[in-house]
């Protein structure tokens, strides 16, 4: 009787586990939790992840809520950092907090004469958004290189 389990016998398709890496929808707590080899890991299967991340961000209707998910989106990255292999590029804010600033200087010339508070947090919210959304932006082009 043949022994088709024999771990001698069984070889592993990394060129299949890469093309099933490249259909699932990761997410950057995938990586953190290990749940896909990082030695299968290719750059595109992240920055898809980041994007999706990214764009999750953007139903967010809370300033607060949204500054706190990017700290732990930043934190997250940081560990990231930490745990993938090196020929990894692994995204960063700067492009984001890049973006932010003018938006919010803009913003800030727009609504000089706000005074509701409510009315200034919609607005910030805007502006991060937009900064998100340019962000998306250049990850998707990133990603399509």
């Amino acid at each position: 009787m043949v022994n088709f389990f024999d771990q001698n016998q069984v070889k592993v398709n990394k060129e299949f586990f890469r093309e099933s890496a490249r259909q699932i929808d990761y997410t950057i707590e995938d990586f953190l939790q290990d749940d896909i080899p990082h030695s299968l890991l290719e750059q595109n299967v992240l920055n898809s992840a980041y994007i999706n991340h990214l764009t999750s961000l953007l139903k967010i209707n809370s300033i607060f809520d949204l500054a706190q998910e990017i700290l732990e989106l930043e934190k997250s990255l940081d560990k990231l950092a930490h745990r993938l292999p090196v020929d990894i590029n692994i995204p960063t804010m700067k492009i984001f907090y890049h973006q932010l600033g003018p938006v919010f200087i803009q913003l800030f010339v727009e609504i000089k004469d706000l005074e509701d508070h409510k009315e200034l947090e919609g607005e910030w919210l805007k502006a991060v958004r937009i900064a998100l959304e340019e962000e998306i932006v250049v990850w998707q082009e990133k990603n399509l290189k």
